[in-house]
């Protein structure tokens, strides 16, 4: 079972997670996460950063944007798998927990994620696990792909009203039409 704690630049764990090389264009070390999240032009983002355990050991990381003017989303970024627990579950059962630990912590928030596009391994286990294909961010170089997991029901889908069929029967001794029954 995943276990998810909050990341500190003193956790050596977390600092000696790495990558394949063929990985690097991908995501980031988590502690340049943490040094960059501290800098003023990203303190509007919000981000947090978190470890993920198996019992005792440290599997991987991500980071959450949690922007408080956005009521909708928050977004995942830098996901990883240290690359000594690659291939062994840990990407499916860490992206569950997450969907766990987001529906807990940011109720009412969908979550969203950007990929690049030649990170096929990524886009595979985000589909896998619910996610669907929002459309291209240009603005990055190389572009990345958008995902949008929604994880709170739409409100136009959660006002209807779907009554049973035979709610609408009329009732023994209830007047229908100025006559008694």
């Amino acid at each position: 079972m995943i276990n998810i704690k909050s990341f500190n630049e003193d956790d050596e764990e977390g600092l000696a997670l790495s990558v394949d090389l063929s990985q690097l264009s991908f995501v980031t070390h988590p502690k340049d996460v943490f040094i960059v999240s501290k800098m003023d032009s990203w303190k509007d983002l919000n981000v947090r950063q978190y470890l993920l355990y198996d019992d005792i050991k440290v599997v991987g990381s991500f980071a959450l944007s949690i922007d408080p003017d956005n009521l909708v989303d928050c977004s995942l970024v830098n996901f990883l798998i240290d690359k000594s627990q690659q291939g062994k579950g840990y990407g499916s059962q860490s992206i569950k927990a997450i969907i766990e630990f987001v529906k807990e912590n940011e109720p009412g928030k969908d979550l969203t994620l950007k990929v690049v596009p030649e990170n096929i391994v990524a886009k595979g286990l985000y589909e896998k696990n619910g996610f669907k294909y929002q459309g291209i961010d240009s603005k990055f170089n190389p572009p990345r792909f958008n995902y949008k997991l929604q994880l709170q029901t739409p409100l136009f889908e959660a006002v209807i009203f779907k009554p049973k069929k035979d709610i609408f029967k009329p009732l023994k001794g209830v007047i229908k039409h100025g006559k008694s029954n």
